[in-house]
């Protein structure tokens, strides 16, 4: 698994624009609330889509 800070404001607002896009929000809906810097985790597609706690 890898975890991505995404902070260039302009990656940032297409992938918000695409995020609204694929939920089927109005286009000037920001889903991450004007937040500077999105995570994105990468992870291989056979795992479980679930929380994932490290102990």
């Amino acid at each position: 698994m890898t975890t991505v800070a995404v902070t260039n404001r302009e990656l940032r607002d297409r992938l918000s624009a695409d995020n609204c896009r694929i939920g089927g929000w109005k286009p000037d809906f920001d889903p991450f609330y004007g937040a500077p810097v999105i995570l994105v985790v990468l992870a291989e597609k056979d795992w479980a889509n679930r929380v994932f706690y490290v102990e």
